[in-house]
Formats: structure tokens, sequence, C-alpha cells
């Protein structure tokens, strides 16, 4: 590949509804652009075979965090009668991504270390742009969000018919354990594609030909939790599972993921189970326009106290400047946004559009 630097990124402004009937009055309704992000995205080729990639993501609002706290007494008797803190505006998520990465001369075998996503599932090969609605799946976020540190290697064989990756990482992500654990996660993934690579584009680039791919993906996370003392306290078997179908082509996508996970302690000898499923769609009916629905859900805790949760999303995703090749420079979309907690009777429905604009 030639040496260069390359910069590109997107303007996500994207307006929001919820509605939760059971809550209390001050959450019951919720509007705002708190969802809106933008992202920043340069990748370099200094070398043959080298390359290094860092996204910087900003969200629409920043998160208020503790910088210091103060005792005082108000009445001056010797006593503390109230604490004041003292507070500060940071960006989320500020670092997505960033890694570096080494192809060799087939680009068959390709190393990367850094900030990246954990190859588990087949969503989260999507990049953040592609999505078919304005956020990834219920299930998918449940079982594994976020990005984290560490090395992935990648295997590709028969022009892309076969992929492998495997990679090590910190364990530190969202959804994987709290920022206090420390130790190793273990990722794995296969994907079959016989007719072809398929891409993970979710939106309507998938204009070429129809073809489909059958995946896998496994993720081992032993990991101890500790005492006040420093001491470890309890020994944690964390393993995960993801199956995958995707079939993509003219215009359309469809992706059918199940996944799963089992959880054990050196405390007890109960495991805890947990599974979910999601499934979507999105079809091109007119030259902009695409309808895409999706339904999800997950069991947790399925050992002890199972709760439920039901996802059901649908919109419409439009596209009023379309190029014949490369990346959607404008996409709209409108959505509803459902979520149904079935054990604790309680429901959420959401309104949101949302005009992306890439550069």
């Amino acid at each position: 590949a030639q040496s260069g630097v390359g910069l590109s990124g997107y303007v996500a402004p994207t307006l929001q509804l919820r509605v939760r009937p059971a809550a209390v009055p001050q959450d019951r309704v919720d509007i705002g652009m708190g969802s809106t992000r933008a992202g920043l995205i340069a990748r370099a080729t200094p070398a043959p075979g080298w390359e290094a990639t860092a996204y910087l993501l900003l969200t629409g609002e920043p998160l208020a965090v503790v910088t210091g706290a103060h005792a005082s007494d108000t009445d001056n008797d010797g006593r503390m009668d109230a604490v004041s803190v003292d507070t500060a505006n940071v960006a989320t998520g500020l670092l997505r991504e960033a890694y570096v990465g080494w192809h060799d001369a087939d680009d068959r075998l390709r190393l990367h270390m850094g900030r990246m996503r954990i190859p588990f599932t087949s969503q989260a090969s999507t990049r953040d742009t592609d999505l078919m609605f304005p956020g990834r799946s219920g299930p998918n976020e449940v079982f594994l969000q976020g990005t984290d540190l560490g090395g992935q290697g990648s295997l590709y064989l028969g022009d892309g018919k076969f992929k492998m990756r495997m990679g090590i990482f910190n364990g530190t992500g969202h959804g994987v354990a709290d920022n206090s654990q420390r130790s190793v996660l273990y990722a794995a993934r296969v994907d079959l594609e016989p007719l072809g690579d398929v891409s993970h584009s979710e939106t309507r680039l998938n204009r070429g030909p129809v073809r489909f791919g059958l995946g896998a993906g496994l993720l081992w996370h032993p990991y101890n939790s500790f005492d006040a003392a420093g001491e470890p306290a309890m020994a944690f078997t964390d393993t995960r599972g993801s199956l995958s179908f995707v079939l993509a082509g003219l215009g359309m996508h469809l992706q059918v993921e199940a996944l799963g996970r089992v959880q054990e302690d050196s405390l007890t000898a109960r495991p805890l189970w947990a599974t979910g499923a999601y499934a979507q769609i999105g079809a091109l009916v007119r030259d902009r326009i695409e309808p895409v629905a999706r339904v999800g859900g997950v069991r947790t805790d399925m050992s002890f106290d199972p709760r439920d949760t039901i996802w059901t999303d649908v919109g419409l995703n439009a596209y009023p400047h379309l190029p014949d090749e490369g990346k959607v420079p404008v996409r709209l979309g409108l959505h509803y946004l459902g979520e149904h907690r079935l054990t604790e009777a309680e429901v959420a429905h959401g309104l949101s559009f949302q005009a992306q604009v890439q550069w």
C-alpha cells in the first residue's frame, strides 16, 4: 500500500423521545438530543504492510464527574453538617479505537494491537456508521459492548471465504467485568462465507451479488474478585458463545444471531446462565428508501430468578445523496425503539430521528 494519511469523520445529531408509562412522573417522558455523537477517524500507512488508526468519539452531552469533596460545619459546633462536592464536565468514550496493524504481502495474515472491538459477535464487526439502527441490538449490548485493550491476529483464506480471528484482551471493557478486576480475556471467532466476502455493512451499500455467511464466536474470561485487603475472594469463569447467519446483497441485509453465557464461581455450585437472540432485516424498496425491522430478546439469571426482556425496533432509512460506490455521505433515519421488560411488567417506547453526515 502506498504511504499516506487519511482523515474521515461523521456527525450524527439524534433527536429522541422516550416514554415510560409506569415510571415516576419525572422519568416518564424524556426528550432531547443526548444521543448525538460525532466521530473523527485518522488512518495512516507509514510503510508497506503497516497501518495506524485512531478513532475519537464525542457524545452530545458530557458526563459530570466528582473532582473533590469538602466537609463543612455550618453552625460551628465542631461536627460535620454537610458535604459539598466539586464537579467537572468531561466527554465520555473519547477514545473509541486506537491500534497499530500489520499484514503480510498477500494480506492473509493481519495483526493488530491497541484498543479495538472484541471479535465475538457478528455485529461487533460493523462500523458505527454502517448500523441499520442508531445503535446495536439490545442482546448484543447485554452480552458485550464497547471496546477493550488487547491484541488480535486474523487469518484470511480462500479470497476471504474463511476468516479466523483470535485475541487476548484486558477484560475491562463494558459488559465483561468491572474495572476493579484484572485478568485476561480470550476471544476467538470463525466466519465461513462460501460465495465470497460478505460485507458487514447493514446499510443499503450491500448492492452486490447475494452472499451469505455463517459465524461462531467464543469468549473465555477467568478472573478473581478481591476483598478490602487486596486478597483474592472468589475465582470466576465466564464463558460466552455466539452463532450468526448473515445474508446480504441486492440492497438487502438479513442478520440473525444467538448468544449464550455461563458463569461459574469458586464459592457456589450454581452457575449463572443467560441466553439471547435477535433478528434484523432491511431491504431497499425504492431508489432511496429502506424499511428496517429488528426484534430481539434476552433471558438472564436463568438458574435462580429468570428475567426476560424483549426489544422491538422498526423504521425507515432514507439516502438523499447516494454515490455509486463508497460510503454513504448522508443518511436520514426515523425509528421506533421499543423495550419490554416482561418480568417487571415495564415498557418503554422510543422515537428517534437521526441525520448522519460522513466525509
